[in-house]
């Protein structure tokens, strides 16, 4: 989102003027228009800002004292980079001066499908950064917009767990109705905390319910199977119940060097069935209702590692025994020749006279 501040604020101790940009275009004018600027050398239509989220331009609109960025006087429509000053008229006390800058306002989705899309569709429309359900967070979001409620059958998903793990609130829908809502230019963000969902109070304490569900036990990931609940698992500190083998060693039929010595409880955690030792424990590939028991605080369902009895090798096949010569004896002795068959007697044809 960009902002323009006002570089010199007015003499009343008053705080200086900050116009947040929303998408699009917002005309600039000393009267009825979006981006309004009280001063005599500002025109009535002076000119407009445009942001696309990304950049900021300018454009003056045949205003009598002009449009300035840095002192260069804009023409027909000039870029703004981040830190320019645009003057709006005349006047050069910096009243009339507006510092460019931007402001990252990130917000966390957890929706998916056509929620998701009107949820983003919101936040972007305000000017709003938006990371999904299965994006990485490049930094911590300020709110994550979300519907879990565990009591009408709508789980928590991982993003839930990841905001409960940084501190991040989870609010209701209404936050983005309330950004969207107010005056982008003149009002003030809207409070996360009047926006919080009711549910969110069971994530309030989420290291401790999953220290009593994680107790004594290693649940196993195996490859990259939810990897994102592995890692926010791992950011609460239980990085040493939660290792990660490959597939490969999961179906071996030795036991994973994370369980040797082990004398705990065992989970697994894959999208397709192990084979060996790891196929006896329970198999978790859900990610909601792993949450859920997560969230519950419950022991999930989990065997002992001493049963966990590694497969023996298969017994080496027996050597093949080489088929005996059939012109050999027991004794060695060599067998007697075979007679030679009796010549075929030729019969004389008789030629008729």
């Amino acid at each position: 989102m960009w902002l323009l501040t006002q570089t010199n604020p007015p003499q009343d101790g008053s705080k200086p003027t900050i116009f947040r940009l929303p998408r699009g275009r917002s005309n600039v004018g000393r009267k009825d228009q979006p981006v309004l600027i009280a001063e005599k050398s500002v025109s009535r239509n002076h000119g407009y800002v445009t942001s696309d989220g990304k950049t900021l331009k300018v454009g003056d609109g045949g205003s009598k004292f002009g449009t300035h960025v840095d002192g260069k006087k804009v023409s027909s429509e000039s870029e703004v980079q981040e830190g320019q000053v645009i003057r709006f008229g005349g006047r050069e006390d910096g009243s009339a001066d507006f510092r460019a800058s931007k402001e990252s306002v990130l917000i966390a989705l957890t929706a998916c499908g056509e929620k998701h899309a009107a949820f983003k569709t919101q936040a972007l429309t305000c000017g709003l950064d938006v990371i999904g359900e299965h994006d990485a967070w490049p930094q911590v979001p300020i709110a994550c917009v979300s519907t879990a409620d565990p009591s009408k059958k709508k789980p928590f998903s991982v993003a839930c767990l990841r905001a409960a793990a940084l501190g991040v609130k989870l609010v209701q829908p209404s936050y983005l109705e309330a950004w969207q809502s107010r005056n982008p230019l003149s009002e003030a963000p809207p409070a996360v905390e009047d926006h919080l969902l009711p549910s969110s109070q069971l994530l309030q304490r989420i290291g401790e319910s999953c220290a009593s569900a994680l107790e004594n036990l290693r649940l196993v990931f195996v490859g990259d199977a939810l990897g994102d609940l592995q890692h926010t698992l791992q950011s609460l500190g239980f990085k040493d119940q939660c290792p990660s083998v490959t597939r490969a060693q999961a179906s071996a039929t030795t036991l994973p060097a994370c369980l040797r010595g082990f004398t705990g409880k065992v989970a697994v955690v894959s999208a397709d069935p192990c084979f060996g030792p790891l196929a006896q424990p329970p198999r978790f590939f859900e990610a909601e209702k792993l949450v859920a028991a997560l969230v519950d605080g419950a022991p999930l369902a989990s065997v002992d590692a001493a049963s966990l009895v590694p497969t023996p090798a298969p017994p080496a096949p027996a050597p093949k025994r080489s088929k005996r010569r059939t012109d050999e004896t027991d004794d060695g002795a060599e067998p007697e020749p075979a007679p030679a068959p009796a010549p075929r007697r030729r019969r004389r044809r008789r030629h008729r006279c």
